[in-house]
């Protein structure tokens, strides 16, 4: 690890960076402070460096650590959205009339349309129009002019703009916060004769063109009888579109960890590459040079373009593209100095993707893999070859699984069982399905090619589809409601770093690491959870004008809903009470209505406390 921290002149400036565009998110966007804080580093700087006392001259690294952080902290404040002088935050809010640009393509939902849309202008009663800007999510009446909306059409747009409505429940998920992430602060609501196309033709982009590509070529399967299943699956699949994905079959591949495989992520882009490989193998010579680097390099973008730039496929993107430029100049790649090179480019273009979960388990994954992969392999040798090779593969879904592993139970509370089994079964039938499917996108001119490739498609995802039900199925596959807070995360993840530098350094077995390290994890699960026995609570929830009562008594819980909450909605209530449930240490439910007329058991029974013994918060 020494010699790699050498090596990786960009890991040692990139954690620093990052360190400070994480700090412009928690403390907010101070860009004269940090603007400032920069230019007092430089100046420091300059003068340490200028000075010959070798003391003065050993602070130079120091400073250097701090500038960094000042240069995230500063790229994160001035790119900002709000602080631009037309945001619609900073500007007294009495508009109603706007003429937006749709800017992605909108999402069919069951009961409206979605999209994510740019302010244009902005005016009030009176019509007079001025230059705006921000980003906005729009949200219209699920009719048949909504459903025909595409990406770059503008729109004019009679409506106020209102602030998402926070959770009704503690601890469920946020999605004014989740708006937020994305640089989102309003929402556009407007009724069906609020409306109109302010022009019939839209504004061409390239973005609008590739989106526009990207749904050209999803129609082609209109010409093929696939199931509902196997057209979802190959949507997100090949281009990452999950719109049309059953909800049911998604939670069966959460359920055995092997959701991953649905989002268009790093693998897809290395297999991609893998494809543009032997297009340049066989070029040599300096003629040819610009050629093995461009080919390969245009293709990755154009894919990562097309499935709309997603973190962990830009990700890839830039980490592959950096690997091509140094083996057209024969230069050596340290893995973790180009992982972070890719990290910075891609903040310095988008601070706000630190806060993505996706840039997020990306980076975590990969690093897990680069860092934990050989060490486990070591643990176990086969003298029989195919039996090396599958260890290996498993290897690397262990080490990507330890290394997401407090994120994962921090945002999900839960941990696939066999995420093993499913992932050696379901990684290399997607990407067989993901060659194909790319074979069929790509000589869908030529019918007999195109309908070998679907069949041939169509028969891999049935099988993956049936074997990740039957993994689904089986007892105790998912294992639900872990509580864990950010600081506790935070630990497990230092733990984490403590074994590996123990397995690494001190000749330590990485076997006795992690049996360590699951020891401490579940007796401090117990402690928490011998605490939690000793709570006593009553609340008061309002869904929809409707009392909702949570009576949370030690580890059981009864929730008890009005007269006119019908049974749809108390499913939902008590999903969006699952974090609740979790951070508290739930673990038997009762769902009981006031009218008596329903008594629903959710996991087993278990009779009511009496309230006056409870302690009522408001």
């Amino acid at each position: 690890m020494t010699r790699t921290w050498l090596r990786a002149p960009f890991l040692r400036i990139g954690l620093p960076f990052m360190t400070g565009v994480i700090m412009a998110f928690l403390l907010g966007a101070l860009p004269v402070v940090s603007s400032f804080s920069m230019i007092l580093c430089i100046v420091i700087f300059l003068f340490i460096r200028n000075n010959s006392n070798p003391q003065v001259r050993h602070l130079v690294g120091i400073f250097v650590v701090v500038f960094m952080i000042s240069c995230g902290f500063w790229i994160a404040s001035i790119t900002a959205p709000q602080i631009h002088p037309l945001h619609y935050e900073r500007i007294e809010n009495q508009n109603e009339l706007y003429i937006i640009k749709i800017i992605d393509f909108p999402k069919v939902k069951e009961h409206y349309v979605s999209a994510t849309a740019e302010i244009i202008y902005a005016g009030d009663s009176s019509g007079v129009l001025s230059p705006g800007n921000g980003t906005i999510m729009i949200q219209f009446f699920r009719d048949s002019l909504a459903r025909q909306l595409m990406t770059d059409q503008l729109l004019l747009v009679h409506s106020k703009l209102q602030t998402p409505d926070p959770p009704v429940f503690p601890e469920a998920f946020d999605y004014s916060e989740y708006l937020k992430q994305k640089g989102i602060y309003k929402i556009l609501r407007p009724k069906m004769d609020d409306w109109k196309y302010w022009k019939k033709e839209r504004e061409t982009t390239t973005k609008g063109d590739l989106i526009y590509l990207r749904e050209a070529l999803i129609r082609k399967l209109d010409a093929y009888d696939l199931s509902k299943e196997t057209r979802g699956i190959v949507e997100a699949l090949v281009w990452g579109k999950t719109d049309d994905m059953d909800r049911e079959q998604i939670a069966e591949y959460s359920k055995t960890g092997v959701v991953h495989i649905l989002a268009v992520s790093g693998m897809h882009v290395g297999l991609i590459y893998t494809l543009t490989r032997p297009l340049t193998s066989r070029m040599r010579g300096r003629r040819t040079a610009a050629l093995r680097f461009l080919i390969p390099a245009i293709i990755l973008w154009l894919y990562a373009a097309i499935t709309g730039f997603s973190p962990s496929v830009s990700r890839a993107a830039v980490m592959l593209t950096l690997v091509i430029i140094a083996e057209q100049f024969d230069q050596p790649h340290e893995s973790l100095n180009t992982l972070m090179a890719s990290a910075i480019f891609l903040l310095i273009y988008d601070p706000s993707m630190v806060q993505s979960l996706g840039f997020q388990l990306s980076y975590l994954a990969v690093i897990g893999i680069m860092t934990l992969q050989t060490p486990i392999k070591k643990i176990f040798r086969f003298r029989v070859k195919m039996l090396q090779q599958l260890w290996e593969l498993c290897a690397v879904s262990i080490a990507a699984q330890i290394a997401t592993l407090p994120i994962c139970l921090y945002y999900f509370h839960q941990f696939p069982t066999y995420f093993l089994i499913a992932n050696i079964i379901a990684v290399p039938l997607s990407s067989a399905a993901l060659y194909t499917g790319l074979a069929f996108f790509s000589l869908h001119w030529w019918s007999p090619a195109a309908y070998l490739a679907m069949n041939i498609t169509d028969t891999i995802i049935r099988m993956m589809n049936a074997i990740i039900h039957e993994i689904a199925s089986w007892p105790n596959a998912l294992i639900t409601r872990i509580s864990i807070n950010a600081f506790e995360a935070t630990v497990l993840f230092l733990l984490i770093i403590f074994c590996y530098y123990l397995a690494q350094y001190r000749q330590y077995q990485l076997k006795v690491s992690i049996i360590g390290l699951i020891c401490f994890f579940t007796i401090s699960q117990e402690v928490k959870g011998m605490v939690l026995n000793q709570q006593r609570e009553v609340n008061l929830y309002k869904w929809k004008k409707k009392d909702v009562i949570c009576i949370l008594d030690g580890n059981e819980a009864v929730v008890v809903c009005a007269p006119g909450i019908d049974s749809l909605n108390t499913q939902k209530i008590l999903g969006q009470m699952e974090n609740h449930f979790t951070s508290h240490g739930i673990d038997n439910v009762r769902l009981e209505m006031i009218d008596g007329k329903a008594d629903v058991l959710i996991h087993k029974k278990i009779e009511p406390k009496v309230l006056s013994n409870l302690k009522t918060q408001e």
